[in-house]
């Protein structure tokens, strides 16, 4: 089901090596596209189709993080191709077809960590003013 899906090079406002989409897809397709694309290109990982069919994507169109950066359609994808290796797990350990599973993957849930910097307060003073400040104390723990 692999979308084909045109692209300009970004290069006056990105950067050099980015690309921006001619048409933008609603989050939940563009996830779809994103998973088949990695899942077609990552060695070792499965190409039954009968088994990335089982993939289901759900959320808002709108990404939830607006502007040019695909993380929230990259996370929603990685998930899938998660949940795809669990249903295989499942299989060898229960003897029941990966295909008779199904992968639900909600696009907002998926990239909701990338908004949640913004949200978090220590002590009425939100993350990114504390790490200017210099206020947050790292400690390496390791223990055998």
């Amino acid at each position: 089901m692999t979308l084909a899906h045109e692209t300009v090079p970004g290069t006056e406002v990105y950067g050099p090596g980015t690309f921006i989409d001619k048409t933008v897809l609603p989050v939940p397709v563009d996830a779809r596209r994103v998973f088949e694309l990695l899942a077609s290109r990552t060695p070792g990982f499965t190409q039954n189709k009968a088994l990335w069919d089982t993939v289901h994507f759900e959320g808002r169109p709108e990404p939830m993080v607006q502007g040019p950066i695909k993380s929230p359609v990259m996370a929603a994808a990685l998930h899938a191709m998660g949940g795809v290796v669990a249903n295989e797990l499942l299989e060898l350990r229960d003897g029941n077809p990966a295909t008779e599973n199904s992968v639900t993957v909600n696009t907002d849930h998926a990239g909701i960590w990338l908004g949640s910097v913004f949200t978090t307060y220590i002590n009425g003073s939100d993350v990114s003013t504390l790490a200017r400040s210099g206020k947050f104390e790292f400690t390496l723990r390791t223990e055998l």
